[in-house]
């Protein structure tokens, strides 16, 4: 008599079936979340990248005593990038070698937007906007795809920079 066990290996067929259907629930429903959160996270990087662009030109104009402005990097563009520079000669161009940074443009469909078309911003030796007193401008960050991630980048005369939700319509 043969009592040898054969040892097999593998799946079933309800095995491997019922593998699959909880495999495509878990995907169908982490899915839509995952996008969600990739596109989210890219917008929160790209306005992010700008709110601290003017944080960081406020603090290098403070520290190095000398002018430095924020400037899109394609006419009125912001979209395109944007360039951080200290203007050592005091002519208001752009010249080489007064770069402090230089970014990139978005990655995504996003577009920005200025209120009064302003193309650039200076910040003082002392940490002011070079301009009116009691102005405010708006750069309105709009992600094209989900108005949760919109937001509004708001600078003030007095130097400070904030950003806050978009108002989504319904």
């Amino acid at each position: 008599m043969n009592t040898q066990r054969k040892n097999t290996q593998g799946f079933t067929l309800i095995e491997l079936i019922t593998g699959i259907a909880v495999t495509a629930i878990l995907l169908g429903s982490a899915g839509p979340n995952f996008f969600e959160f990739v596109g989210s996270s890219r917008s929160a990087t790209e306005y992010r990248s700008l709110l601290k662009g003017f944080q960081l030109a406020r603090s290098e104009a403070i520290n190095r005593g000398v002018n430095v402005t924020v400037s899109a990097k394609d006419g009125a563009n912001w979209h395109s990038g944007f360039v951080i520079w200290a203007d050592a000669d005091g002519d208001s161009v752009y010249d080489a070698g007064e770069e402090i940074r230089d970014t990139a443009k978005f990655g995504s469909a996003a577009t920005m937007l200025e209120t009064s078309n302003t193309t650039s911003f200076s910040y003082t030796s002392e940490g002011f906007l070079d301009a009116v007193a009691g102005s405010e401008f708006v750069l309105s960050y709009r992600s094209g795809e989900n108005c949760k991630w919109d937001r509004d980048i708001r600078l003030i005369f007095t130097g400070h920079v904030s950003a806050r939700e978009a108002v989504c319509e319904e």
